[in-house]
């Protein structure tokens, strides 16, 4: 099971702080010796614990930043993979954030908003040695939205978002043509009715060579 929880407060003439935090409960994992016999049972379990800050650069551009730490108990210290001892593996990480309101650009194309977003920067988790660690999943994010229709009772946005690994494997390990297959891209439309009903749908699209990860989402919610 998953648990995410956040707040912001802020000060003025200073900026906006915020803190979060992400617990993944994995269950129940079992251990088995080289003749698939059971040898024993542990929980498993990560989270992260992250700490933010954003400013205004001026009235319609915003800068953010956070870091967090990171800690992955898919493993522990009396676990032995391979005739090695593992243990759980931790790590920091940056985010960095810039957000921009653009205007409206012509009457189809209103509230044009930007942003652009690079998580996770930071050093290997390592779970045996550092020989054997695992790189972060660094991501490069870039989001584009507009209301495509607002007049005295109906609102229409749309939204749409490319990512990226940036990981220095990926540059090194594939051709240009396979790293364009590596972006994924999510499209999103919002309508609201009266500002009092709301209809959202979108999805999410990731090339089968890289993942294959393909869903649609929709949702509906009321403003009392």
């Amino acid at each position: 099971w998953y648990l995410h929880a956040a707040t912001t407060f802020s000060m003025d003439d200073i900026g906006d702080f915020g803190a979060s935090l992400r617990y993944l409960n994995l269950g129940e994992v079992i251990t088995t010796d080289d003749n698939a016999e059971q040898t024993g049972s542990y929980e498993a379990s990560e989270f992260e614990i992250n700490l933010a800050y954003s400013l205004e650069f001026n009235e319609d551009q915003f800068l953010g930043a956070g870091v967090k730490f990171i800690y992955s108990g898919i493993t522990r210290s009396d676990v032995v993979v391979g005739a090695e001892k593992t243990a759980p593996g931790a790590s920091v990480a940056v985010d960095l954030g810039y957000y921009a309101l653009l205007g409206d650009w012509t009457d189809f194309l209103q509230d044009v908003r930007f942003g652009l977003s690079w998580n996770n920067i930071g050093p290997s988790i390592t779970y045996k040695d550092n020989a054997q660690s695992d790189p972060l999943p660094i991501v490069l994010r870039s989001g584009l939205s507009a209301v495509l229709l607002n007049d005295e009772f109906n609102h229409l946005r749309f939204n749409y978002e490319v990512g990226i690994l940036t990981l220095e494997q990926t540059i090194k390990k594939h051709a240009i043509g396979d790293i364009a297959n590596r972006f994924t891209h999510s499209l999103g439309l919002e309508f609201t009715y009266d500002n009092t009903f709301i209809v959202r749908g979108g999805g999410f699209f990731e090339s089968e060579q890289f993942g294959g990860r393909q869903f649609m989402m929709a949702g509906i919610g009321f403003n009392a």
